[in-house]
């Protein structure tokens, strides 16, 4: 994550399961929140999947996934993943759309992880 002249950069590492995917320039990617509210972030560029692009070390590097990047430019929506609990989010992709649900501990990283920035 980082921020550029009031513009935040999310860089998201995706591993969809050994499929060759792509997302669209301007894909959506939204979190739902346990409280209801969501948020809608677009890509920045397309993407392809490639071997290892969505691998975080080691593990998964011989795997197919996707290396986007998002952007969003309103701090309050900013504010929202650093203080509300993620509980589903959704990626579009150039054929249809995929949703994950992170469990307790994942969705408490995430959070923390935004609160670093």
């Amino acid at each position: 994550m980082v921020n550029i002249d009031g513009t935040f950069i999310l860089d998201v590492k995706i591993d969809v399961g050994g499929k060759v995917l792509g997302i669209h320039k301007d894909g959506e990617l939204i979190f739902l929140f346990d409280d209801g509210d969501k948020l809608t972030i677009n890509s920045l560029n397309g993407y392809v999947g490639a071997r290892g692009a969505g691998a975080v070390g080691l593990g998964g590097s011989n795997s197919i996934g996707i290396n986007a990047r998002y952007s969003f430019q309103i701090a309050d929506d900013y504010k929202l993943l650093q203080t509300k609990t993620v509980s589903k989010y959704r990626v579009y992709f150039t054929d249809g759309y995929i949703d994950f649900e992170p469990n307790k501990a994942q969705s408490s990283t995430i959070q923390k992880l935004f609160q670093l920035f």
